[in-house]
């Protein structure tokens, strides 16, 4: 067999969510002869709505495939850093 096998990942030729998402946006808009970023608005408010009724799901994936998935950040201050500096000094002295 010549070459390498396909790797993971997405196969070649398939389309990501976000191009899908954006065709199905502006069909969705010329079906309905309305702009497309009102089909955006309309699905936001159904994401909303979704959620609200518990399926906090649907308005997290749409969220996080169209716009990313927001960035953890983990913030640590400064007399956090000496509380935890102080209970490891008490640890270590009574391990002596």
């Amino acid at each position: 067999m010549k070459g390498k096998e396909p790797g993971p990942g997405r196969p070649i030729g398939v389309k990501n969510f976000i191009t899908i998402y954006e065709v199905a946006v502006k069909k969705i808009a010329k079906e309905k002869n309305i702009k497309e970023c009102d089909v955006e608005v309309d699905l936001v408010i159904r994401a909303i709505a979704e959620a609200r009724g518990g399926n906090y799901n649907y308005y997290k994936d749409i969220c996080d495939r169209v716009y990313g998935k927001p960035k953890e950040t983990h913030e640590v201050i400064s007399e956090d850093l000496k509380e935890v500096s102080q209970l490891l000094r008490g640890i270590l002295e009574k391990k002596k």
